[in-house]
């Protein structure tokens, strides 16, 4: 008997199997496509807003790190949902902080205590290590070699900054009086110590990296005696309060963010430079010293708080309160969240 099926009926019965299967994997593929776009919203929804501040000018890690943040997708990815903003000053940065426009600020260690000293509660939530050196310096012309050569001179330094301790402590280490011995003198700003000691208004001063690196590598200026300047990550104890899970997101997008650094310095150093007019080559000496800069997994990443910079926030809350440049001597322990 003749087939009565048309040869396109038949061709549409052999398709059928293939349509059904092409229909199921588009149902499928939409429906995967739909919930990666609702994972992607609900991430969006469950991220946790954070104001951040570092800063532009003066520092290097800290810069450095900074710029890591605001480029890439390391906060995101850790369920943080930033506004980044760089600051010229760590003066600026504390009253960011203290008028509630920023969270957080990426500082020195003398500021923490600072804001404590002044009455603002702020957490200590990380380190991002050394920001490099800072170091008693003189002209390279001068006759002084050691910090006792200084008795009946002056030490130019930046009071309640994190190089004034060091400019009286080397003093007194030394075996000098400050105030009889040797006068130790305040300045505005980095600018003005470079500028009054190459005038010889000033007999020393205390600078920091990229500044200190800078002036030797210049031969402007040569040095007595360093020490590392920490770096401490403080947070609004108002926002850490009501963000408990924030202090947890950004202590693991800082490791992150020391490891893009360790990864990519020549970038990193790019990015910082470009914005700072700091030399690419000086921002990678400077930073040598960190002890995340050279690290080879993440897993080396350390971003604690040690011992020894909490027992550094203890004799810089002495020293502030007893210079009467802080209102009271706060208690260090219970604003360190590890």
């Amino acid at each position: 008997m003749e087939n009565s099926e048309t040869p396109s009926k038949k061709t549409s019965i052999k398709l059928l199997p293939f349509i059904v299967i092409v229909g199921v994997i588009s149902i499928l593929l939409v429906n995967y496509l739909q919930k990666g776009k609702n994972n992607s919203t609900q991430k969006a929804v469950d991220a946790t807003p954070i104001r951040i501040a570092y800063p532009a000018l003066g520092t290097v890690v800290s810069g450095q790190v900074g710029n890591i943040l605001q480029k890439t997708d390391i906060l995101k990815n850790n369920g943080l949902l930033a506004t980044i903003t760089p600051m010229n000053t760590g003066k600026e940065m504390k009253v960011a902080l203290v008028g509630n426009q920023v969270d957080v600020i990426l500082t020195s260690e003398s500021n923490f205590v600072v804001l404590l000293g002044q009455g603002f509660p702020c957490y200590a939530i990380a380190s991002l290590g050394s920001d490099g050196k800072m170091g008693l310096t003189v002209n390279p012309d001068s006759t002084i070699k050691t910090v006792a050569d200084l008795k009946n001179k002056k030490i130019g330094t930046l009071f309640g900054t994190s190089v004034h301790r060091p400019a009286v402590q080397w003093a007194k280490d030394a075996g000098l009086i400050p105030g009889k011995d040797v006068e130790i003198v305040n300045f505005g700003g980095a600018d003005a110590l470079r500028t009054a000691l190459a005038a010889k208004q000033i007999d020393a001063i205390v600078t920091w990296d990229p500044y200190l690196a800078d002036g030797i590598n210049k031969n402007i200026h040569r040095e007595i005696i360093s020490a590392d300047l920490d770096l401490v990550v403080v947070m609004s104890k108002d926002y850490a309060d009501k963000n408990p899970d924030a202090v947890s997101k950004l202590r693991e997008a800082l490791k992150e963010s020391a490891f893009y650094m360790s990864q990519n310095k020549t970038q990193v150093n790019t990015w910082y430079g470009e914005m700072s007019k700091l030399d690419v080559g000086l921002l990678h000496q400077s930073s040598a010293s960190n002890r995340n800069y050279n690290a080879t997994k993440l897993a080396d990443i350390d971003v604690s708080i040690s011992a020894s910079l909490i027992e550094k926030f203890v004799y810089q809350a002495e020293f502030l309160f007893a210079e009467k440049l802080i209102q009271q001597k706060p208690e260090i322990g219970p604003y360190i969240q590890q």
